[in-house]
């Protein structure tokens, strides 16, 4: 199935429902605030040693810890009444009918079910959560460990949300296993085919195969530094004039010679003369994860389509499959280290959104149905 979003960490318990909507009014908000002021109250909350709010039963902010505000650059004002999703500006913040929680997205989100568990059971609850951050934020995402406690102040029922970063220690511990998954697997063919040759039995395909196994496992390298220089902001973007048939010609025979495509077609339908300009290393790449993804989904003998053209004066191709995705795995296909594979993958779909929206100035989009199948789309400028 696709990477992009089951969590290495335990998936959070799916809501029924998105969360409720409606919001304190004003007066009922500065009566929350004026609780939160008190001494003692503000000391403990300044006190925490991370990022650190009060929110009310609405799950609107109601006091902030300074942590919190500077490293969002926001002051309290800008912070009151809103939710934490839209603080940190959560893609899926303004989808839903009452923004953040109440998206369809939001019934997977950690950081929704972790702060109304605390609502139901009335006792500390403590979860994790991976934010998707909207492009206008920088893209990415954001990984948090959130302790939140119910707590009665000035008559108000409130709940206290510790926010901790645990994208480090998530980035390393995923990028560690993912590495060595690949490039041990790769190392592995070319062990097994050099004993075969040592024995002397080897032909003349094994020794394409020894090359195309040398060329996968330097691929898998770069593919990972390349992943680890775009979170990092210093992925080197190097545009040039590209015809959109060919990038797909060419992304149909890399991902042709997968073994992922063994049973599987590709087909290629580009409208001719369709151009734009593009870094071709990091578009072609992006595809290429997409396409990788689309023939895991296909059954054998199925077929996966490929195609490119201009509409509404921007260029999207469009990888397609026959299969479905449950909408609880599409919404979450496209952050870190998401995978139904259960192998320790996951970078493939996020590492194409990050690239493609913050170095690339496109869009990525993910829509299933039983009926249509499975459209995965990069919709890009015509001029980079």
């Amino acid at each position: 199935m696709y990477d992009g979003c089951v969590p290495t960490m335990p998936i959070p318990t799916s809501l029924a429902e998105p969360a409720p909507c409606g919001r304190a009014g004003g007066v009922d908000l500065a009566a929350q605030q004026q609780a939160t002021a008190d001494p003692i109250f503000s000391t403990c909350l300044e006190a925490m040693p991370c990022a650190a709010l009060a929110l009310n039963q609405q799950r609107q902010v109601v006091a902030a810890n300074r942590r919190l505000l500077e490293m969002l650059g926001i002051t309290p004002r800008q912070a009151a009444g809103r939710r934490p999703g839209e603080l940190v500006r959560c893609v899926h913040a303004g989808e839903g009918p009452d923004g953040c929680g109440t998206a369809e997205a939001c019934r997977h989100c950690g950081a929704v079910t972790t702060i109304l568990d605390c609502r139901r059971m009335e006792r500390q609850t403590r979860g994790e959560c991976r934010i998707t951050l909207a492009a206008a934020a920088g893209g990415g995402a954001l990984d948090l460990e959130l302790t939140v406690t119910p707590i009665t102040i000035g008559g108000q029922d409130l709940a206290v949300v510790a926010l901790q970063d645990i994208a480090d220690s998530k980035r390393r511990e995923v990028l560690e296993r993912i590495f060595l998954h690949d490039v041990l697997n790769t190392a592995g063919g070319l062990r097994g085919l050099s004993e075969i040759m040592a024995a002397g039995g080897s032909r003349g395909d094994d020794l394409a195969l020894l090359h195309r196994l040398a060329a996968r496992l330097v691929d898998e390298i770069e593919a990972h530094r390349e992943l680890v220089a775009a979170e990092r902001g210093d992925l080197s973007v190097k545009p040039r004039q590209l015809l959109a048939d060919e990038v797909l010609g060419e992304v149909r025979d890399s991902v042709q010679r997968h073994e992922r495509s063994r049973g599987r077609q590709l087909e290629v339908l580009a409208s001719a003369g369709t151009t734009l300009r593009s870094d071709p290393l990091l578009l072609r790449r992006a595809l290429v994860n997409l396409a990788l993804n689309a023939v895991e989904a296909t059954p054998a003998g199925g077929r996966v389509t490929l195609s490119g053209g201009v509409e509404e004066g921007r260029v999207v191709f469009r990888v397609a499959n026959p299969g479905f995705v449950p909408p609880e795995v599409a919404a979450r296909v496209f952050q870190r280290s998401f995978t139904t594979k259960g192998d320790g993958r996951g970078l493939g779909s996020y590492g194409t959104r990050l690239v493609v929206e913050r170095y690339l100035r496109g869009k990525v989009r993910f829509t299933s149905d039983p009926a249509g199948g499975t459209v995965a789309e990069i919709i890009l400028p015509a001029g980079l």
